[in-house]
């Protein structure tokens, strides 16, 4: 990987870094979690034939990274793809084990900040788990899929995994991602918005205020509000959206210019500020942050500046450690593992380093 501080004024890099056997086959980090200056990825490992599940964890906001060892009961091919930390030392990463058709879904928990983790159980009837909200140590909520099945499966536990129940959300849902500001509130989004009132006894089809099929990521920085984004093709669109119904708020609408904008990422919140992370086109990540300078690319709004990322380069998630100070993952057109250290203050992005 290479370290390459990046300002609003110039896209400029460093050389490429040293990249040690540790993290050479690591292909793309999927989510991660950040608390303070401590922050845990998860993601896959391996060629596209024999893929294996991985972790990293930072201790310096996201500048440097080593990954962790895994144990033999998380061993084999696979992948995590989601990933909650409750609190700063808990943590529960959600993906899948084994080889098609013999595809299952997988939980781990770490409860020392990702230093150790462990096998736990997993719900018997899905074949991925692809997102996971933990609103308190216990209470999760996690989206997967069934082997026999195209629409999305909502699963919730209220033992930190021990036992997992199914929950009914409405017919041909398709969902990416889920956050949880409580355990009785939720808001899914995926082709659609689906929100529970009731801790998942009870599932909607949320409000619609965009015509673009497919949300990106979401953050409920309150238990009333969420924020989630999609792509048009040629901008990013932020909105707000009311777990209690009700319709949502276009926030504001960011051009990307020239080449399409294929993928909405993901996006995290403080309050009414978010950072938002998208790709441009394959490989062309994009950063969108609270706008602060008249000079950079904004919204049609005004509310979000686009951010120069390094090119060669696609973020899938996003957290912020503090209210200006966040880090994005995901991987590099050569498949490595990317960090983006993202300075919400000073405009700026730095790329995070990996290291045995």
């Amino acid at each position: 990987m290479l370290v390459a501080a990046v300002s609003l004024a110039a896209c400029s890099s460093s050389s490429a870094p040293s990249t040690t056997s540790n993290f050479a086959q690591i292909g793309a980090l999927a989510s991660v979690q950040c608390h303070g200056s401590s922050c845990i990825a998860v993601g896959g490992a391996g060629t596209l034939a024999s893929y294996r599940l991985a972790v990293v964890v930072s201790r310096d906001d996201g500048q440097q990274w080593r990954r962790v060892a895994l144990p033999p009961s998380l061993a084999g091919p696979g992948e995590f793809g989601g990933l909650s930390c409750p609190t700063p030392r808990t943590c529960i990463a959600v993906g899948y084990r084994g080889v098609v058709p013999k595809v299952r879904a997988v939980v781990a928990e770490s409860t020392d900040a990702g230093r150790q983790w462990r096998r736990i159980t997993a719900p018997p009837q899905l074949s991925e788990l692809v997102a996971i909200s933990c609103a308190e140590v216990a209470r999760c909520e996690a989206v997967g899929t069934r082997s026999d099945a195209v629409a999305s499966s909502v699963v919730a536990t209220e033992d930190g995994g021990m036992h997992w129940v199914d929950q009914v959300v409405p017919n041909g849902a398709a969902i990416d991602r889920i956050d949880c500001p409580s355990v009785e509130r939720c808001l899914a989004v995926g082709t659609a918005t689906f929100a529970t009132t009731d801790g998942g006894v009870h599932w909607v089809l949320g409000p619609m205020v965009t015509t673009v099929p497919s949300f990106g990521g979401v953050s409920c920085p309150s238990t009333t509000t969420c924020t989630s984004s999609t792509s048009t093709g040629t901008a990013i669109e932020v909105l707000e959206l009311p777990i209690t119904g009700g319709a949502g708020t276009l926030v504001d609408t960011v051009p990307l210019g020239p080449g399409a904008a294929t993928s909405a990422g993901d996006l995290t919140c403080s309050g009414s500020s978010c950072v938002v992370v998208a790709q441009r086109a394959l490989n062309q990540a994009v950063v969108l942050a609270p706008a602060q300078s008249s000079t950079a690319v904004v919204g049609n709004q005004g509310r979000y500046q686009v951010l120069a990322a390094p090119h060669g380069i696609s973020l899938l998630a996003v957290s912020c450690g503090a209210r200006t100070r966040c880090v994005a993952v995901g991987s590099s057109a050569a498949r490595a593992p990317v960090a983006l250290v993202i300075n919400v203050g000073s405009a700026t992005t730095l790329r995070g380093r990996f290291t045995s």
